[in-house]
């Protein structure tokens, strides 16, 4: 019996070898980005789609619904009508309120005001700043449709204001209006704004014009 101690063993001759070292290779040579059941993908490919989207490139929402709105006045009495709907039922005020919280440095552009509306009388809806010393600003402002067939929804003029948490409360302010039945509904109201910018690098896509 010869001694094979200290002999290296031959390498295989097996036709599907080199197949199989070659897969291994390329296999190894993927990132583990996927969790079980995802599509894998190249991490290269991944950082263009981040980088494609720079911060505060798309609008972001705050929508409020209308039964979470409070009367200005304890007078004003009020009826849930469904659907986070509310309308009036009595009192001689119509204005009712609701807090905004969004984020320093946001810049808020439309105000989109929710209804029912089948009389002639109006729903307003008010984007309200108040600096702390008595002042207070209507920034934008929006008008459900008159004798409209039902449900509907109305956009305020565009605006450009940057919250600053530190100098301005904000507001949104609901009238609404004369009528004390279910023929005149608030259903709230929606906030668009673009976020604040976190990503200087690419916030501008690279463009020569400075920030």
């Amino acid at each position: 019996m010869k001694n094979l101690i200290g002999k290296r063993m031959a390498p295989s001759k097996h036709p599907l070898a080199g197949v199989l070292i070659g897969l291994l290779s390329v296999c190894a040579s993927l990132p583990v980005l996927a969790a079980p059941g995802d599509t894998l993908e190249p991490q290269q490919f991944l950082e263009t789609n981040a980088i494609d989207q720079p911060a505060g490139s798309v609008f972001e929402y705050l929508s409020i619904a209308g039964s979470t709105f409070q009367p200005h006045d304890n007078s004003t009495t009020y009826s849930y009508s469904g659907s986070g709907c509310i309308h009036k039922t009595g009192g001689s005020s119509s204005l009712f309120a609701h807090k905004a919280i969004l984020p320093d440095g946001a810049v808020v552009k439309f105000l989109r005001l929710y209804y029912v509306d089948t009389v002639s009388s109006n729903i307003l809806a008010f984007f309200t700043t108040y600096d702390g010393a008595g002042n207070f600003n209507e920034r934008t402002s929006v008008s459900s449709a008159s004798g409209s067939s039902g449900i509907g929804s109305a956009l305020s003029p565009e605006i450009n204001f940057t919250v600053d948490r530190n100098s301005n409360a904000i507001n949104i302010v609901a009238n609404l209006g004369t009528q004390n039945d279910n023929t005149l509904q608030f259903c709230g109201v929606r906030i668009a704004y673009h976020a604040p910018i976190t990503d200087r690098i690419f916030a501008n896509g690279f463009d020569l014009t400075p920030l």
